[in-house]
């Protein structure tokens, strides 16, 4: 499930992070979320500073993280439409699945780096990530 929250004190405990989707082209399956805070572990699958699953309930989708401390985090996430588990890819594996990075980087040939997917958290925020397919 997406959860959205409002007005919620995060001075003590981090700031809340409010992923927006705004074309979720199959409204089925989860999408899958690695927050990263470390460019020597981005994007590896296991190596995230956090990971989150959340079930595509809308075309427009949203999902909140809460307590996120202040410091500098890359995004990258995928449509898992089966469910699966995994990014599913082709025989040279490009992805089959929609996925997306913050920033909105597209990668070309490899993923993109972590300067250049990385935003800063110090409050709270929201940041629109758009799916390649």
């Amino acid at each position: 499930m997406a959860y959205l929250f409002f007005g919620l004190n995060t001075s003590s405990s981090g700031s809340n992070l409010t992923i927006h989707i705004p074309n979720i082209n199959d409204v089925r399956g989860r999408i899958q979320i690695g927050l990263y805070d470390d460019k020597e572990n981005f994007p590896k699958i296991g190596k995230e500073f956090k990971r989150y699953f959340a079930k595509v309930d809308s075309k427009d989708f949203r999902y909140t993280i809460s307590g996120i401390p202040a410091g500098d985090y890359a995004i990258a996430l995928y449509h898992d439409v089966n469910s699966d588990g995994t990014c599913n890819s082709n025989f040279i594996g490009v992805p089959t699945e929609s996925y997306g990075f913050s920033n909105n980087v597209k990668p070309f040939l490899s993923a993109p780096s972590f300067s250049a997917t990385k935003f800063t958290l110090s409050k709270d925020r929201t940041i629109t990530i758009k799916l390649f397919h």
